[in-house]
């Protein structure tokens, strides 16, 4: 018997193969699965004897998907139970570069069914891969063609993800949320789509690079009770201003709104930039667990 390597509780062991606990605790009696006794007598079962028992036994288990790294898979979800992100983000970098497309979602997937709310994933592990991802063509050790393919890999996972994280409609708001004219990249404004719909909100998605009157338009086509729009570099602050007197000149009181907006553009904004507007309430967010809360 093995004592090298991870070691998890008899009640962990049930969640990862999806078994009662009593039958963990006959599997390793019965020598199945390789496990130690601490000194107060508490079972501890080794985490790759349990792996390979499920995989021979064909059981029910998340992990098996990841192949080798399973037990990377695993310690990785229990630091980010912690709030510990890190290696949550190096695992996905790593497997957007490598170009591992089916880990990616099952990846965001996990941490998702390991408790974490849709919000704190976008805050902690995919907006710092989008920035590491940013980081690496800027500096030049990574192409255009390589950007844009991680790029790629990250918004099919969250399309993905999103189906996994929606709900019926049914808090009886709805939102226009969109990516302002002159921005193209919507991943942001996804996010924030995908939270909305996680709460039960009916979005109408826009996209990208959307003219500002045309979320008017929509919004009052809907009647819907917040526009969200997603500004991005080399648009400015001034943009985001000039957004809000265009939006502003064509409210209309009998159809109230509320407006976020995100994105570095916005977040330059100071408090006074957002006063002085005829919508019910007017925020720029520098994250979605903020936006989350504000909703």
């Amino acid at each position: 018997m093995s004592e090298i390597g991870l070691k998890v509780t008899t009640g962990e062991a049930s969640e990862i193969v999806h078994v009662h606990e009593s039958t963990i605790k006959r599997w390793c009696d019965a020598g199945r699965i390789d496990h130690v006794r601490t000194p107060g007598g508490h079972r501890r079962v080794v985490l790759s004897s349990l792996l390979d028992y499920a995989r021979t036994e064909d059981l029910e288990c998340d992990f098996l998907q990841f192949g080798e790294r399973a037990e990377i898979v695993y310690q990785t979800l229990e630091r980010a139970r912690d709030e510990r992100f890190s290696a949550s983000v190096a695992f996905l970098f790593g497997g957007l570069r490598d170009r591992g497309d089916e880990t990616i979602g099952a990846f965001l997937k996990l941490l998702l069914t390991q408790g974490l709310r849709l919000e704190q994933l976008f805050d902690k592990v995919v907006g710092p891969v989008l920035h590491r991802v940013g980081n690496g063509w800027s500096s030049g050790a990574m192409g255009v063609g390589d950007e844009h393919l991680m790029t790629g890999l990250l918004t099919d996972a969250l399309y993905d993800l999103r189906s996994a994280a929606s709900r019926d409609p049914s808090c009886g708001h709805s939102a226009v949320v969109g990516c302002m004219e002159g921005n193209r990249h919507d991943l942001g404004v996804n996010m924030a789509r995908m939270v909305l719909e996680s709460r039960g909100w009916r979005v109408v998605y826009l996209g990208a690079d959307v003219p500002v009157h045309e979320f008017a338009i929509q919004q009052q086509k809907t009647a819907s009770n917040l526009v969200g729009m997603g500004l991005a570099p080399p648009q400015v602050a001034s943009d985001a201003k000039n957004a809000l007197r265009v939006l502003g000149g064509l409210y209309r009181a009998d159809s109230p709104y509320r407006i976020a907006l995100g994105g570095e553009p916005a977040r330059q904004l100071d408090a006074t930039d957002l006063e002085g507007h005829p919508f019910e309430d007017c925020r720029a967010f520098d994250s979605l667990t903020a936006f989350s809360q504000w909703l």
